[in-house]
This record gives structure tokens, sequence and C-alpha cells, in this order.
């Protein structure tokens, strides 16, 4: 409210929990501007189906297919961004750095879009209780001290952030996206190996 109240730009660093979208539907359907990225789904109609939840309560999605600048855009223009920061985006721009007991690459794009959005980046978490049915969003201080940090800090602090709130809540997270796939070299990357994966 009071980021609210000072018009000041905001990105979320959201971690993909399974229910990743709900946070910004809520705020969506309390008038805030958001504005997120997504990947096209390989099913059309499961694609347009998706896509039509989200945008309920208004707000812009970007395609990622698009490129960065109108996230950028929208950022700037006022709407809150929505950034999902733990995808394996291949190691071409991408730092390996520590990620639970393994590494991770990592792209530290939120360096970047904080100072060309000149935003606030502020880490959000939804979890879901089975035992009362509710959802709590976890919000955290925001990461203003990477400004004028370097890119392997940067990347670091972002799944450090993942860390401290998926830890403690390993099943709200969706590890089935391949998160591990890019390895450094000479490294198998870990989902296609027979010997931990065995054919009965």
């Amino acid at each position: 409210e009071e980021m609210r109240r000072n018009d000041e730009k905001v990105i979320f660093l959201v971690p993909h929990g399974w229910g990743v979208d709900i946070p910004a539907m809520l705020m969506a359907s309390q008038g805030q501007k958001m504005a997120a990225m997504f990947h096209n789904q390989g099913n059309p109609v499961f694609d347009y189906i998706w896509n039509t939840v989200r945008r309920r309560f208004g707000g812009r999605l970007h395609a990622r297919n698009d490129g960065i600048k109108p996230f950028i855009q929208s950022v700037r223009q006022g709407y809150w961004g929505y950034y999902l920061p733990d995808q394996d985006h291949g190691p071409e721009h991408s730092e390996f750095v520590d990620f639970f007991a393994t590494y991770k690459a990592t792209l530290p794009a939120i360096g970047r879009l904080m100072k060309v959005c000149r935003a606030r980046v502020i880490p959000l978490f939804p979890v879901y209780n089975g035992k009362t049915h509710r959802l709590s969003i976890q919000i955290r201080p925001p990461m203003d001290d990477l400004l004028t940090a370097d890119d392997h800090t940067i990347a670091r602090r972002m799944n450090e952030e993942v860390e401290i709130f998926v830890g403690p809540h390993p099943e709200q997270y969706t590890w089935i996206l391949k998160l591990l796939k890019t390895r450094k070299p000479g490294e198998i990357q870990p989902y296609k190996r027979k010997d931990l994966y065995p054919i009965k």
C-alpha cells in the first residue's frame, strides 16, 4: 500500500510455485495494473484457456518470444511487474551459482530490470496450506542492495530468495520445470541419465 501511495515502480520476484498466478490475479482484481511474461503452451486450446484465466481481471501478458522490451515498457508506464526468476535459459547469459545442494544456471536479469525500469524488486511467494485450505502470500524486503551488485552476486541472491521461500515448503515448488538442465561443460544433465532412472 505504501508503494502504491508513493507511485513507486515495482517488480515482484516470484518463484514458480503451484499457485504462482494467484497473487497477481488478486492484485489485478483490486485495481492494481499488473504485467507479466509467459511462455506459449504447446497446445493452443490449453494456451487460450490458461491465458484467458490469467487476464480475467485485466493486466498485460507479454509472450517471452516477443523479448523483454514490452515488459520493461509496461513497468515504466506504471504497471507492477511479475517476474519469475528460476527457469533455465541456457548458459549463454547465465551465471552458474549455488542453488540448494547443487548449482544452477541463473539469468541475472533482475539487476538490469531494476535499473532500466527504475523499479524496486520485491520477493513474493504464495504458499497453500492443505489443512486450512488457505493461501498465504509471503513477502520479503525489497532487494535495493542489488543496484550496484555484479551479475554473479545478483544471480546468487536471486537463488537465495528462492531457497528462503521454498526451503520450508519444498512441496509448493514446481520442480518439474527441469530447472537444473544446463550443466557446466563436461557434466551430464540429470534428466537423461539412465543410471539414475533405469528402465525396469
